[in-house]
């Protein structure tokens, strides 16, 4: 019985770790693409051709580029065979039908409310959401580890436009706002007020 214990505590432990490392490593990666390559290339092209064309190449130019990392993480995932981001647990704690604890009645109350609320939240307000995220956790529970199905694949070109629309407006709404507004009545005068221009 100990024994059975001790070994269910140390796969419990080996599935944190590896959830932790994971989430470690997306979270990086989606704070400095959609922090600093986001921002850098929204700066340049808005500044360089204007909004309306400088958002659209913002767009065009990003699209991609975020494609190809989560079509990155996809191939990895798939090809790992193991659940990095735990997503088949919240998966089968979604999907319970038996009498759960506390905190996992709760978990599955919120994740019930659906694919659709999961599908926007998953790509633009969580906090390393991507299309990537969006898909593996839309995709059914057989399709696992399996590749991309006719389904997964809508979901993922859905996600790399809704994720992407979103990180472009949100990046030309902080560029015009700064360039239009802050820089010009705030920071500038401040700058030749302490005699830095």
């Amino acid at each position: 019985m100990a024994l059975k214990s001790a070994n269910q505590a140390i796969r419990w432990l080996q599935r944190i770790g590896t959830t932790g490392f994971w989430h470690t490593a997306k979270f990086t990666e989606s704070k400095f693409f959609d922090e600093f390559v986001y921002g850098t290339v929204s700066f340049w092209a808005i500044t360089k051709f204007g909004v309306e064309l400088g958002a659209s190449m913002t767009f065009f130019i990003m699209s991609p580029l975020s494609a190809a990392v989560c079509l990155f993480y996809l191939y990895l995932y798939d090809n790992y065979k193991k659940d990095l981001f735990s997503f088949e647990s919240i998966k089968e704690v979604r999907d319970a039908t038996v009498e759960l604890g506390r905190w996992k009645s709760m978990l599955r109350r919120i994740i019930q409310l659906g694919n659709v609320p999961a599908f926007f939240v998953l790509n633009m307000w969580w906090p390393n959401g991507d299309p990537f995220m969006a898909t593996v956790y839309m995709r059914r529970r057989e399709g696992a580890f399996n590749g991309l199905t006719r389904r997964d694949w809508d979901i993922f070109s859905a996600s790399v436009l809704v994720g992407n629309a979103y990180w472009t407006a949100r990046w030309t709404l902080i560029v015009v706002l700064f360039s239009e507004y802050l820089w010009p009545l705030l920071i500038r005068p401040l700058f030749h007020w302490f005699g830095f221009v």
